[in-house]
């Protein structure tokens, strides 16, 4: 059995498939763990776990068309992939198609922490640690989108525990807070170190028995003689069955097996920074939308959604653009000290939902399209399509994430 891709997903995937007994090879086209897996802000937040289309992500990316101060970034010139993706993109921005996409979410949602405690009550060494998400607000009108999300989620049937701050008492708590005029404390989520995170299921897959060739691209994936045929850099591999788990490379790999998702890279950049002191959890600031969470000793800051190409270099003027929202609302940083600059794409899909279960190949499964919360979700994820892999029957949850709707 084999899996590609060697995020958090990927890696889920094949943690679970071991756990019944099947023996997994997991081919990875740079290192375990070197996208989105590695550059996020470490926040497994279920709450927060929304599909990305609604109207006001539809105001902000047309505003970036004529606003070069956005932090939606848009090519002047879309390409064929990337105009159908933001035609499927619109016609999903409506609040029925939201509200009906959280309701798609709510199985996962529900189920998503409990997951890294069974991880780590089965060995792998995951600190998925209870901390508060607060969005620090300059202003009232910033707060409202992310207001309307948690009431959505209680809509949905999420429990949501939030309370609201002033500016004086959300200084108090988090002194790297100091333009706040008001704030959003959102309770019961969890905050990780991702690369650490990675790195303990890399080494738990690898201990029970997993090949993982890293630096080893497939290419292509074929079924012929009643096998799947892995076509990758270093030749031809034939395996019984495969999970497609490349991020935001899958749909050049799934599109030829019935995957008609819209799917596109969104970009994200983030470093880390010293500072006086470190947040008890996530600050986010959704007026620069600037999200920053401590990781180790230092706090990593990372911003954008640029829809460019998975595989093109960065762009200095959008990492300049970046670093001076990130100056602002961090005043206090030692600008000094930056490290860790990560550039990476978030494979996002047109309906803002995940793609988990079969394609029309048989032996060919996928897991994937998870935008921005794979941390969140990827664990989840990895259990229920391991679990249909192995035979047992579908959960009813991954319906509405049917890769072939």
């Amino acid at each position: 059995m084999a899996v590609v891709g060697g995020g958090i997903v990927g890696l889920s995937c094949a943690w679970h498939l071991q756990r019944h007994g099947i023996s997994v090879v997991l081919f990875e086209r740079d290192h375990v763990g070197a996208g989105a897996s590695w550059g996020n802000a470490g926040y497994a937040a279920p709450a927060l776990a929304v599909p990305l289309p609604e109207p006001a992500a539809v105001r902000a990316g047309l505003r970036s068309l004529i606003d070069p101060r956005s932090p939606v970034l848009l090519p002047k010139l879309p390409g064929r992939e990337l105009t159908r993706f933001l035609v499927g993109f619109l016609a999903h921005s409506s609040h029925r198609r939201w509200s009906a996409g959280l309701r798609a979410l709510l199985p996962l949602n529900v189920r998503a922490l409990a997951e890294y405690d069974y991880l780590a009550a089965n060995g792998v060494p995951v600190e998925a640690v209870p901390a508060p998400f607060i969005a620090v607000l300059r202003n009232a009108h910033e707060g409202a989108g992310l207001l309307a999300e948690l009431a959505g989620a209680v809509a949905a049937g999420f429990p949501v525990d939030y309370d609201l701050l002033t500016g004086a008492e959300v200084r108090e708590v988090e002194p790297l807070a100091a333009g706040a005029q008001l704030a959003i404390r959102l309770r019961g989520q969890r905050m990780l170190n991702p690369p650490r995170l990675v790195d303990a299921l890399a080494e738990s897959v690898r201990t029970r028995g997993a090949a993982v060739h890293e630096g080893t691209a497939v290419t292509q994936i074929a079924r012929r003689n009643g096998k799947v045929e892995l076509s990758t850099v270093d030749g031809m591999r034939d395996v019984d069955a495969v999970v497609l788990a490349a991020g935001a490379w899958l749909p050049r790999l799934a599109r030829e097996h019935g995957v008609r998702v819209p799917m596109h890279p969104g970009r994200g950049y983030s470093f880390s920074v010293r500072t006086p002191t470190l947040p008890s959890g996530m600050l986010n600031f959704p007026g620069p939308r600037i999200a920053c969470a401590p990781i180790g000793d230092r706090l990593r800051v990372t911003s954008l959604m640029e829809l460019w190409p998975a595989d093109r270099p960065p762009v200095a003027s959008h990492a300049r653009r970046f670093a001076a929202r990130a100056r602002a609302v961090l005043p206090s940083a030692d600008w000094s000290s930056v490290a860790d600059q990560w550039v990476g794409p978030r494979p996002l899909t047109a309906d803002g939902l995940p793609v988990l279960g079969p394609t029309r190949t048989e032996g060919v499964y996928v897991a994937g399209g998870h935008g921005m919360w794979g941390v969140t979700l990827g664990p989840v994820s990895g259990r229920l399509v391991a679990d249909l892999v192995a035979g047992e029957p579908a959960d009813p949850a991954l319906a509405p994430l049917d890769p072939r709707r």
